[in-house]
């Protein structure tokens, strides 16, 4: 049997619905909007922070990225950063002492040449190009590129005698 219900004036444009439920069902609206709003904002502004290359990484990837040895223990106030728009970009930039900073070159990139004054650039510079090889291929021998085609140092020599240096690693 089909009930059929006839409205009148006074029930004519009214819900037939309990009292809590339209309260119900708009908190349940409003909280799927704020969090859609709230996972937009999130995904945002990683974004710019990925497109602007100042997303915060561990200086360990940073220098693995850059095929260089992990930054030494004397290497204070680090700070590395990560990028990516049409290719991928790492940047780390610390303090370390001269000496430390000569065995750190050489332990990470024994075949590149010496350092060269580059004023006014920087104190010391240099440029080195990662070789065509330089990633492994993986288990089924495919080469999956992880590692940077060329890594720029620019070294700064402070008031102290010690050395701020950026270091730079991009693929092309």
């Amino acid at each position: 049997m089909i009930a059929v219900t006839t409205a009148t004036a006074a029930t004519a444009g009214r819900l037939k619905c309990a009292p809590h439920r339209p309260r119900a069902i708009w908190s349940v609206v409003t909280v799927l909007v704020v969090g859609a709003l709230g996972a937009g904002a999130w995904y945002a502004y990683t974004a710019a922070q990925l497109f602007s290359g100042s997303m915060s990484v561990p200086c360990e990837k940073a220098t693995r990225f850059a095929a260089a040895q992990p930054l030494p223990a004397s290497a204070r106030n680090s700070e590395c950063r990560h990028g990516q728009w049409l290719g991928i970009h790492y940047e780390a930039e610390f303090r370390i002492p001269r000496e430390d900073f000569e065995a750190w070159l050489r332990a990470s990139y024994p075949t590149a040449p010496s350092p060269h004054s580059c004023t006014p650039l920087a104190d010391l510079c240099a440029d080195i190009d990662m070789p065509a090889d330089n990633t492994p291929p993986d288990s089924k021998g495919i080469v999956r590129r992880h590692l940077a085609d060329t890594a720029k140092i620019n070294a700064w020599t402070l008031p102290d005698g010690s050395l701020r240096v950026e270091l730079s690693a991009y693929t092309v």
